[in-house]
């Protein structure tokens, strides 16, 4: 998908999308003007919003980018939310039982690196099943996030609980120096540029290279890839892999830089809003960083609605899922045409 394109579409569907929320609003007797105005201040001269919005956007983007690789070469990759919550969940127990003592500067390293690395063999299970036992990798990608919910309720429900934590079910906290410094007044971090090079980097290696038009070959028509002599198996597997690490390095950001400790629904949603962000982006990874910007935004500011107008949260749920309907209906309309 062109930029352009996409933003015209993007401000067809938005502006239309606003219309039909309007509608919803005045039967919930909310003044949409009103409405409207608390989403805009939520991030105008509110730096600790803008903050969160940057906090939310950075697995987003990386979660997308585990599910836009994949695609790129033939398979899907519906597991970055599991993947995620693999690398949140192993940088913790590095972070309490390894690294506790270590400097941030050696530490915080290998609990990303060991992070990406349990996302990496999380996305190996189903990867395993799509190529020797020819399961299809949506299911089981898919299936996967909830096993591993239940896998991190049993860890901080038992191995993992911390003792001192009142009987509450979640693990120990990182030490201080394991955690990734946030910006002043905000627990926005420099991470969001490392997300947003992630990106950045993965179109100009399918935009610009010889290892990406050959991976986009292999995606478009795999026969023709194997006639043409490539290796598709070997590319798909390190693909795929290589996603896995992406998202797996999400969440070891996220116990770094913003939750500290394991609960049962930490980093829950965003490996499918980071799905859902390259998904209206139709696969390219530039615009993937505008509508993870946007995804996110809608999300923190939900907060901001509750508390000011008194309308549920969940509103700016039922808004982001108009939005995100409207422009997968004109994308259809259009390939239609």
């Amino acid at each position: 998908m062109k930029i352009k394109d996409f933003v015209i579409k993007a401000l067809i569907g938005i502006a239309a999308s606003f219309g039909i929320f309007s509608v919803f609003l005045l039967t919930q007797q909310q003044n949409p003007l009103v409405v409207y105005k608390t989403l805009i201040m939520c991030f105008v001269n509110n730096r600790y919003n803008v903050g969160e919005i940057a906090v939310k956007m950075t697995p987003v983007l990386l979660a997308g980018m585990a599910a836009l690789i994949p695609a790129k070469v033939g398979l899907s990759n519906c597991g970055g939310e599991g993947q995620l919550i693999a690398g949140c969940l192993t940088a913790n127990i590095v972070g309490v039982y390894i690294c506790g003592n270590m400097p941030g500067a050696v530490g915080i390293p290998i609990m990303l690196l060991t992070a990406a690395l349990a996302g990496m063999v999380w996305a190996a299970i189903p990867l395993f099943c799509k190529i020797r036992l020819n399961m299809n990798e949506t299911l089981t990608t898919l299936l996967s996030n909830y096993v591993m919910y239940k896998f991190v309720s049993y860890m901080v429900f038992g191995p993992i609980k911390d003792v001192k934590g009142n009987n509450y079910p979640m693990s120990a906290k990182i030490a201080e120096q394991l955690r990734i410094p946030s910006f002043t007044g905000t627990r926005a971090n420099f991470m969001i540029f490392v997300a947003i090079a992630a990106a950045i980097l993965v179109w100009f290696v399918f935009a610009k290279t010889e290892l990406g038009f050959k991976l986009r070959i292999i995606g478009g028509n795999e026969r023709a890839a194997l006639f043409a002599g490539y290796n598709v198996k070997r590319a798909q597997c390190i693909s795929f892999l290589v996603a896995g690490a992406i998202a797996g390095f999400a969440g070891g950001v996220i116990m770094s830089s913003v939750e500290f400790q394991m609960r049962e629904t930490t980093a829950h949603d965003l490996g499918f809003l980071g799905f859902l962000a390259t998904g209206i982006a139709g696969g390219n990874a530039i615009i993937s960083i505008l509508t993870g910007l946007m995804l996110s935004a809608l999300n923190v500011c939900g907060t901001s609605l509750e508390i000011s107008t008194g309308l549920r949260s969940a509103a700016s749920t039922i808004l982001m899922s108009i939005i995100l309907l409207t422009i997968f209906a004109l994308g259809r309309r259009k390939r239609a045409q």
